[in-house]
């Protein structure tokens, strides 16, 4: 039974195409805003032990935990 309240238009895609053609090449993404991405950081800079995974280092920064740290 249809529900008028969410009519099936309203699932339409523009694009209905498979996903996987869409999700087949790696993206890479923010999905927080910089203030956000700010705050973890600094976060993750005073309170992850040294050497942990995705922390920055001195001179560069490390991409492990890329949804961690920008």
């Amino acid at each position: 039974m249809p529900d008028p309240e969410f009519p099936d238009r309203f699932f339409e895609r523009d694009d209905e195409s498979a996903d996987s053609l869409f999700y087949g090449e790696p993206r890479f993404v923010a999905h927080i805003d910089d203030d956000t991405i700010s705050a973890l950081t600094a976060y993750y800079r005073e309170f992850l032990p040294p050497g942990s995974p995705g922390k920055p280092r001195r001179g560069g920064r490390r991409v492990a935990n890329a949804t961690l740290c920008h």
